[in-house]
C-alpha cells in the first residue's frame, strides 16, 4: 500500500507543472510549413503560421511576422490540428503527459469520477499540463450484484479507494438505473458533479433506458454511449442518442432478423458461461447470414437523418495478443505492478476454438461491409481508443485506432478530420478547434512526414502546439522519460 502510495505521489509531482501549460509569452511564427488543415482542402505548401498568446493570427504564404517572434523553420514538415481521442479511460495521473506527447490535445472521457474533475481543473488553471477534456457522466447501468456503488458524494475515502483501483487496472464504478425515479436521481446527479453529457451502458433495461433519454433530455444533456441490448440501433438514433459508440447494435439493425437476434442475445446473456458461449456464437453465425446491404443501407439513412454518430474504436476489435505484439516496448509507461498483470492475462490466453474463429473473421468482414455503406451515406464517425484494458496506451493507442479506420476505407483526409474536425463540430466547439484556420485556438501537431500519403506519419511527430505552448521534440522526449521514470520505481 505505501509502495502505491509512494507511485501516486510521484505521478501527481510530474504531472502537475505549473509552468508548462502556460501559453507563449511571445508569438509563435512557424514558416516554410505545408498546412493540412482538416477542413478538406488540398495540403497547403510553403505557408506561414503566426500564433499569439493560444489563438492562430495569421495564416498564408506572404504574412507580416511580428517583431521578437520567436521563428520555427519547418521545411519539409507537415502541420495538422491538434488530434482528439473521443472515447478513452484515463486510469493514472500521469496519462496525459502521455496524450500531449503523442499530439493527442483533446479527450472525451466516458465514465465520469472524481478524479478526472480535479485533472480538468489542474490543467484549466495552467497548474498541470494536458489535453482539453470533456466528462462524462459516471457510467449509468443496469443492477450488477457483482460491482460495488460509487463512492456517496463527499466520500474522499471511497474516491481515492475507487482510483487507486482504477491505478490497478479496475474499472470506474457505475450507477445503477432501474426505472424513472433512478433515472432521474442519476441525471440530476451528474449535474451536480459536473458531467458534460450522459453516458450510457450496456446493461440498462429498455424502461431504464428510455427513462434516462427522458430525463437528458428535461435536463438539457445530450446522452451517447453504448446501445443495450433491449434496445435497437434504430431505436437509439431515433430517441436521440448523439453517438453510438463500438458500433453496439449496428450489425444487428443490418440483419432481416434484428428483433428475433435481439431476443436470442437477451437469452444468451442469461445463461451460465458455458450456455452463454453457445448462444452467442449462434447469434453471431445468424448474423452474418441475415445481413443485407439493403437493411444497412436504411438504418444508415435513418442515422445521417437523425445526427448519430458513430465512435467505433476499431483497435478494440484487436486481441490481446496481436495488441501486446505492437506495444512491448510501451510497457515502460505504466506500473511495474500493472504490466506484470497485463504478461499474466497474455500468458493465460488461449485461442478460441476454430468454429468461434471463422464466425469472428465472417463478422469483421461484415462489419467492414457496415462501415463502407454507412461512410457512404454521410454518417459521421470519431476516432477513439478505449483506452483502459490491457496493452493499450493513453496516446499512442489513437494512432492505432487512425490506421484501422483507414485500413476500413476512410482516405487518410476522413482519419485526420475523425480526430480534429469531427470531433469538434461533435462537441460544437468548432468555432474555436478542429481545423487550422485564423482566429482558432492554437492547439497544433507538427509533423516530419505527409499523413496524406501515409496515416501512420501521423506517429512522426516533431512538436506539438497546446493552448499555444510549443512543445518541442526534446520537450516531448522529456514528457516521455519523465513517465518512463515514474513506472520504474
Amino acid at each position: 500500500m505505501k509502495k502505491c502510495f509512494l507511485l501516486i505521489l510521484a505521478f501527481s509531482t510530474l504531472w502537475a507543472r505549473p509552468a508548462t501549460s502556460q501559453s507563449q509569452s511571445q508569438p509563435v511564427a512557424i514558416t516554410h510549413v505545408t498546412v493540412i488543415d482538416a477542413t478538406g482542402a488540398p495540403a497547403q505548401p510553403n505557408m506561414t503560421v503566426v500564433i499569439t498568446g493560444d489563438r492562430i493570427t495569421q495564416i498564408g504564404k506572404k504574412v507580416s511576422v511580428p517583431k521578437h517572434a520567436q521563428l520555427l523553420d519547418a521545411t519539409g514538415k507537415f502541420l495538422i490540428p491538434g488530434l482528439w481521442d473521443m472515447h478513452i479511460h484515463i486510469h493514472r495521473t500521469d496519462e496525459p503527459l502521455l496524450l500531449i506527447a503523442n499530439g493527442v490535445t483533446g479527450v472525451r472521457l466516458m465514465g465520469g469520477v472524481p478524479e478526472y474533475y480535479k485533472m480538468r481543473r489542474q490543467v484549466e488553471s495552467g497548474k498541470a499540463l494536458g489535453p482539453r477534456m470533456v466528462i462524462a457522466s459516471r457510467l449509468l447501468d443496469g443492477p450488477d450484484p457483482r460491482k460495488l456503488p460509487p463512492p456517496a458524494p463527499g466520500d474522499t475515502a471511497g474516491e481515492a479507494e475507487e482510483w487507486q483501483g482504477m491505478v490497478d487496472g479496475g474499472l470506474p464504478r457505475a450507477r445503477i438505473v432501474s426505472n424513472q425515479a433512478d433515472a432521474k436521481q442519476a441525471v440530476a446527479m451528474s449535474r451536480e458533479e459536473g458531467a458534460d453529457f450522459i453516458k450510457i451502458h450496456d446493461e440498462l433495461s429498455r424502461e431504464a433506458y428510455f427513462a434516462l433519454v427522458e430525463e437528458s433530455k428535461k435536463q438539457g444533456f445530450v446522452f451517447v454511449g453504448h446501445v443495450p441490448t433491449g434496445v435497437s440501433a434504430a431505436e437509439a438514433s431515433d430517441a436521440g442518442q448523439k453517438s453510438i459508440e463500438h458500433l453496439q447494435g449496428i450489425l444487428t439493425g443490418c440483419t432481416t432478423d434484428e428483433s428475433e437476434l435481439r431476443a436470442a442475445t437477451e437469452e444468451a446473456l442469461s445463461k451460465p458461461p458455458e450456455q452463454r458461449a453457445q448462444g452467442m456464437l449462434a447469434v453471431q453465425r445468424r448474423t452474418v447470414e441475415t445481413f443485407r446491404a439493403d437493411d444497412c443501407a436504411s438504418l444508415a439513412a435513418r442515422l445521417v437523418q437523425n445526427q448519430t454518430w458513430q465512435c467505433p474504436t476499431l483497435v478494440s476489435r484487436l486481441g490481446i495478443r496481436e495488441l501486446s505484439s505492437r506495444s512491448d516496448e510501451l510497457l515502460k509507461y505504466v506500473p511495474v505492478a500493472l504490466r506484470v498483470r497485463w504478461q499474466r492475462q497474455l500468458a493465460s490466453y488461449r485461442d478460441p476454438p476454430s468454429e468461434e474463429q471463422e464466425v469472428s473473421k465472417m463478422l469483421d468482414q461484415k462489419l467492414a461491409e457496415a462501415i463502407g455503406i454507412m461512410r457512404r451515406a454521410g454518417v459521421k464517425f470519431l476516432a477513439g481508443t478505449d483506452v483502459g484494458p490491457a496493452y493499450k496506451f493513453a496516446g499512442f493507442t489513437l494512432h492505432d485506432e487512425l490506421t484501422e479506420l483507414n485500413k476500413a476505407g476512410f482516405t487518410p483526409m476522413e482519419t485526420i478530420q475523425s480526430a480534429t474536425r469531427n470531433a469538434a463540430v461533435f462537441l460544437g466547439k468548432d468555432e474555436d478547434l478542429g481545423t487550422i484556420e485564423k482566429g482558432k485556438l492554437a492547439d497544433l501537431v507538427l509533423l516530419d512526414a505527409n499523413p496524406l500519403e501515409q496515416i501512420s506519419n501521423t506517429r512522426k511527430i516533431d512538436a506539438v502546439m497546446v493552448k499555444g505552448r510549443l512543445l518541442d521534440r526534446k520537450a516531448l522526449d522529456d514528457l516521455l522519460a519523465q513517465v518512463a521514470a515514474a513506472n520504474a520505481k
